[in-house]
C-alpha cells in the first residue's frame, strides 16, 4: 500500500508538470532565432573593429566592448574622423531576416557578407574580418525556430495532389452570387486547415502524455517488484564525465588570442615610427625656417652693400682724381726786362723736368670697406691679384695682373676675389673662367698706411 501511495503521488505530480510543460511549450512554438538586441550588439562590435582598422589613430577603441550603437557614438565623440567613419558605417544596409539565422550564418554575415556591397573602405579587410569573427563568435545567439513547413511536415499525412488548372479558373468569369459562395468555401477551407493544424498539435501532446503515463506505470511496477530501483544502482560505478571537446569557435578564439597580440605590437611599433617621422618633419621645418631667415638677412645685407657701392661710385665721380702723367714738362714764359739801353732781349732757355721713375706694387683682394688687404713689391702666388702702377706712391692705377695662377685662384670664389675692387657684369661663366679682361683700370690712394679703392676697375670674365 505504501508503494501504491507513492506511485499515485508521483503520477499526480508528473501529470501537473506535463500540463505546465504543455502550457509553456505551445505558446513558444513560434520563437525567433537571432534577436534584435543581439543584432544591435554585433553591429556595434563590427563598427568598432571597422573604425579601428581604417583609422590608425583610433587606439582608444582597443578593449572597448559596446552593447549598442549608442555606446559607439558616445565613445568616438570628439574624434572628427572616427565620427565620419561611424556615419558611413551606419549608412550601410543591414539584413532584416535575421530571426531565422543560426550562429554560423550570424557570424559569417558580420565577418564578410555585410561588407561586400556596403560601399565601405576595404583597408585591412582580412584582419578586420578575422577580428570581427573572433569577437562575434563569443556571443550567445538564440537558436532559430523551425520553419512552419518543417514543423507541419511530419504531422500532416500525405495527400494526393489533384491536378489543378489555374489558367482556366482565372480566365472564367464568376457571377456575383457565385463569388460569395467561393469566398465562403475559401474561408471554410482556411478554418479547416487551421483546425487540422491545432488537432495535430493536440494529438502530439496526447502522445507525449501517454508516453509519460506508460513510463510512470513501468516505474511503479518496478518499485512494487524489486523495491526502490535507486537503491539497486548504488553499487554501480558512477560514470565519469567526458572532457568537453572545444568547439571550433572556441579554438579559433584561442588561436586569435595568440595571433592578435603580436599584430597589436606590430601596429604599436608602426605608430611609434610614425610619431618619430612626424617629429623629424617638424625639426626639418624649423631648420628650413632658420635658413629662410638667414637668406633674407643676407639679401638685406647685399642690398645694403649695393647702396654703399653706389654711394662710393658717386663720391669717386665727384672727386675726379686724375692719374699722374708719365712726363711733366714745365715751360716758363720768357720774362722781358726793361731796356735801359737799346739792346737785344734776353730769352731764358726752357727747363725740362725729368720724368720721375714709376713703380709697380702688387695688391691682394679688397674687403667690403674697399681696402686692399696686402701690398707687396713682388708678385706672391695665391695672394696677389692686382698690379698697381704709381709715380709718387700716393696715387696710382691698378689692373688685374696677367699671371696665369690668378685665373685658377679667382675661379674658386670670383665674388670674394674681385667684388671689393672691381665691377663685374656677371660672375657666372658657363664652362668655367678661362681669362680675366680689364676693360678700364681702377684708381687707388694710399691713406692711413694702406691702399684704398677710389674708383673700381671694370673687368669681365671669359
Amino acid at each position: 500500500m505504501k508503494h501504491l501511495d507513492i506511485l499515485k503521488r508521483n503520477i499526480k505530480k508528473f501529470a501537473v508538470g506535463a500540463t505546465v510543460f504543455a502550457a509553456l511549450v505551445v505558446p513558444a512554438l513560434k520563437c525567433y532565432g537571432v534577436t534584435p538586441d543581439e543584432m544591435e550588439r554585433a553591429r556595434a562590435v563590427a563598427a568598432c573593429v571597422y573604425i579601428r582598422y581604417v583609422d590608425d589613430g583610433s587606439g582608444y577603441l582597443d578593449g572597448f566592448k559596446p552593447k549598442s550603437m549608442g555606446d559607439v557614438r558616445e565613445k568616438v565623440k570628439g574624434h572628427e574622423k572616427d565620427e565620419s567613419l561611424l556615419q558611413e558605417f551606419m549608412g550601410a544596409p543591414v539584413a532584416n531576416d535575421f530571426d531565422q539565422w543560426d550562429k554560423e550564418k550570424f557570424v559569417n554575415y558580420w565577418s564578410g557578407e555585410f561588407f561586400k556591397n556596403s560601399g565601405l573602405s576595404d583597408r585591412n579587410s582580412s584582419m578586420r574580418n578575422d577580428r570581427i569573427r573572433a569577437r562575434v563568435s563569443t556571443m550567445d545567439v538564440t537558436a532559430p525556430a523551425p520553419k512552419e513547413e518543417e514543423r507541419q511536415k511530419p504531422q500532416q499525412p500525405e495527400q494526393v495532389q489533384q491536378p489543378a488548372e489555374p489558367s482556366d479558373v482565372t480566365n472564367v468569369p464568376i457571377a456575383t452570387g457565385d463569388s460569395a459562395m467561393v469566398r465562403d468555401d475559401m474561408r471554410k477551407d482556411s478554418e479547416a486547415d487551421k483546425g487540422s493544424g491545432t488537432n495535430w498539435t493536440l494529438i502530439i501532446l496526447l502522445v507525449v502524455l501517454l508516453a509519460v503515463v506508460i513510463a510512470l506505470v513501468a516505474y511503479g511496477v518496478k518499485v512494487m517488484k524489486g523495491g526502490n530501483p535507486q537503491n539497486n544502482n548504488d553499487n554501480q560505478p558512477t560514470p565519469q564525465p567526458q572532457p568537453r571537446q572545444p568547439e571550433p569557435q572556441q579554438a579559433y578564439a584561442a588561436q586569435s588570442a595568440t595571433v592578435y597580440p603580436a599584430q597589436d605590437s606590430a601596429n604599436e611599433m608602426l605608430r611609434r615610427q610614425l610619431a618619430e617621422s612626424r617629429r623629424n618633419e617638424s625639426s626639418v621645418r624649423e631648420h628650413n625656417k632658420i635658413l629662410s631667415d638667414r637668406v633674407r638677412s643676407l639679401e638685406d645685407e647685399v642690398s645694403l652693400l649695393r647702396r654703399e657701392i653706389g654711394e662710393l661710385r658717386e663720391q669717386a665721380n665727384r672727386t675726379q682724381i686724375l692719374e699722374p702723367a708719365d712726363t711733366v714738362t714745365v715751360v716758363e714764359e720768357p720774362v722781358l726786362e726793361p731796356e735801359p739801353l737799346p739792346r737785344q732781349p734776353f730769352v731764358e732757355p726752357e727747363r725740362i723736368v725729368e720724368e720721375q721713375p714709376r713703380q709697380r706694387i702688387y695688391l691682394g683682394r679688397a674687403n667690403r670697406q674697399r681696402i686692399f688687404l696686402r701690398a707687396d713689391r713682388q708678385f706672391v702666388p695665391g695672394k696677389s691679384i692686382y698690379r698697381l702702377t704709381t709715380g709718387n706712391e700716393l696715387t696710382g692705377s691698378f689692373v688685374v695682373d696677367s699671371n696665369p695662377s690668378i685665373v685658377a685662384w679667382v675661379s674658386l670664389d670670383p665674388m670674394t676675389a674681385l667684388g671689393g675692387a672691381c665691377e663685374v657684369p656677371t660672375f657666372a661663366v658657363p664652362g668655367g673662367i678661362k681669362r680675366i679682361v680689364t676693360d678700364s683700370p681702377g684708381t687707388a690712394i694710399f691713406e692711413d698706411g694702406c691702399w684704398k679703392v677710389l674708383r673700381p676697375a671694370a673687368v669681365h670674365l671669359e
